[in-house]
């Protein structure tokens, strides 16, 4: 056995050592232990405001919206407002005649193309309308103002 070997043995019995000593260390401190209750079926749930035997259901208003719902909010015009990234540059819902295109460069081939497609849209739930929306978002004390087409 060369010098070399002898003191890498040595050093990893020292350090092997030093490994035991420390757990053995740690193993000996008297940490506090908790209990932490789990509840059972009967046990600290509080029961609801109210009885309700309804799981809830879902209703399909509207087949097509025309835009993914990234961000929804309800407004107090009984209207929901949809938001979706504008990164695909696609939705199934087209800006109206009149609304200019938005030009942008393909990441890919470096050609300029245009967005012709709506990326936010206005649902009204009383009339199940849709209504596209080029919107211009600051927001104001907690307000969205919304630039509508």
């Amino acid at each position: 056995m060369t010098t070399f070997h002898k003191v890498l043995l040595i050093v990893t019995l020292l350090s092997l050592s030093c490994l035991v000593f420390v757990v053995e260390a740690k193993v000996k401190k008297n940490h506090p232990t908790f209990e932490i209750p789990i509840p059972g079926p009967d046990q600290g749930i509080p029961k609801p405001d109210f009885e309700t035997n309804s799981k809830g259901l879902w209703e399909i208003l509207s087949i097509n919206s025309g835009v993914s719902a990234m961000q929804i909010n309800l407004m107090p015009t009984n209207k929901i407002v949809v938001y979706d990234a504008t990164i695909f540059r696609i939705s199934r819902l087209l800006l109206p005649k009149g609304v200019p295109c938005v030009p942008f460069q393909d990441l890919k081939s470096r050609e300029d193309k245009v967005d012709c497609f709506a990326h936010s849209m206005e649902y009204d739930l009383a009339t199940n309308q849709v209504r596209p929306l080029k919107v211009g978002i600051i927001i104001i004390q907690l307000e969205y103002i919304f630039n509508a087409i």
